[in-house]
């Protein structure tokens, strides 16, 4: 499976194309997905789902987009994060952003649990903290954190729909720290790429909590 990497909008969200014989998966689609989706067109693939990590504006202000390319494709979050992806007219105006439009959620998530797909089995693990609702989608050792776990950091829980930091970091610790090995891959909401092994050592928002 290949995964690429697309940072877009005003807050830099990652934004990720995950593909296998011309059947693919986005994860978090952001602002502005033009390149995403000629990329998808150059291959001729195909977006079967639309995987969010959470309900913030800048993780799902494009799935309106992907949806206009790709009808059939199917859209997945967490039941905890569901209202707040339902309010982006509300998200738009207290970032003083244009409001995307509007989409369905079609499937609603009760995590933890497991996601059958033409890509393989993604686990997925509610890592609440940054929003209640926030997850992460585990495959072929790879993990897409969202706005949980990043390089040198952790999400903020200061924004709309957070819950505390004492209860990220327990989550990041007890669900992603001690259950992965050294080396996964960790694919973060914004910034780049790390691994398990890597935060464990260096990320000062972890040191002595592990």
């Amino acid at each position: 499976m290949k995964v690429e990497t697309f940072p877009n909008g005003p807050l830099s969200v990652n934004s990720y194309l995950l593909y296998k014989n011309r059947v693919a998966v986005v994860i978090d689609p952001g602002h502005d997905l033009a390149g995403l989706i000629n990329r998808c067109k150059s291959m001729n693939l195909e977006v079967q789902a639309v995987l969010l990590t959470h309900g913030h504006l800048d993780h799902i202000a494009g799935v309106a987009q992907v949806l206009d390319k790709y009808p059939k494709c199917s859209v997945k979050i967490d039941r905890n994060d569901l209202e707040m992806a339902g309010a982006l007219k509300m998200q738009a105006q207290m970032l003083m952003m244009d409001c995307p439009d509007g989409f369905e959620i079609d499937d609603v998530l009760d995590t933890p649990c497991k996601l059958n797909t033409e890509l393989g089995e993604f686990e997925v693990v509610r890592i609440s903290g940054h929003s209640s609702g926030s997850v992460c989608f585990i495959i072929d050792n790879m993990i897409f954190s969202g706005d949980t776990l990043f390089n040198f950091a952790v999400g903020r829980t200061d924004l709309l729909g957070s819950t505390s930091n004492k209860e990220l970091i327990e989550n990041i610790n007890n669900k992603l720290i001690k259950k992965f090995g050294d080396t996964t891959r960790v694919f973060p909401g914004h910034g780049p790429e790390t691994t398990i092994g890597f935060e464990k050592v260096n990320n000062i928002m972890l040191k002595g909590k592990i």
